[in-house]
C-alpha cells in the first residue's frame, strides 16, 4: 500500500499510522494537534513578566535579563516542537512529540488519508486542531 507519509520514522498510510512504539489503525482514530506547550510557555512568560513588575527594583541586571530571556527562549522552543494526539480504539492514547513541521505533514496526511477512505464529513470531524479549547 503506498503510504501518504514516509519520513522513516514515521508511516501514514490509508489506514494504519505507524511510529516506532507502535501501530494505529485510522479507521476510527482520532488525531488531534496539540498546542500544550506553547500554552505552558505563555504562562511561564506571563508569571515572569508579572515577577518582573512587581519586584523589578530588588532585582540584579542579570536577574532581570533571565526573567526575559528564559520565557522567550521557551516560546522558541515550543514554536519547534509538535505534539499530535492520536486515539485508536484498542489502543491507550498516544502522544507523538516531534517537530512541528513533521507533525503537521503527518497530521495532513492522516487528514487526507481519512478523506480518501470515507469521504469528506468524518475526516473533518476525526482530526482536529487543539487551540486550548
Amino acid at each position: 500500500m503506498n503510504p501518504q507519509f514516509d519520513d522513516g520514522r514515521y508511516t501514514v498510510t490509508r489506514s494504519a499510522l505507524s511510529t516506532p512504539t507502535g501501530i494505529y489503525p485510522l479507521s476510527h482514530a482520532t488525531v488531534r494537534r496539540r498546542r500544550d506547550l506553547f500554552w505552558l510557555s505563555a504562562a511561564i512568560g506571563m508569571l515572569a513578566g508579572g515577577a518582573l513588575t512587581v519586584y523589578a527594583d530588588l532585582l540584579t541586571d542579570q536577574e532581570r535579563a533571565v526573567l526575559v530571556i528564559t520565557p522567550l527562549a521557551l516560546l522558541a522552543v515550543s514554536a519547534c516542537v509538535g505534539v499530535l494526539s492520536v486515539d485508536a480504539p484498542g489502543h491507550a492514547r498516544t502522544l507523538v512529540i516531534t517537530t512541528a513541521g513533521r507533525s503537521r505533514k503527518i497530521f495532513t496526511a492522516i487528514a487526507k488519508s481519512k478523506l480518501a477512505e470515507s469521504g469528506h464529513s468524518a475526516a473533518h470531524t476525526a482530526t482536529q486542531e487543539d487551540f486550548g479549547k
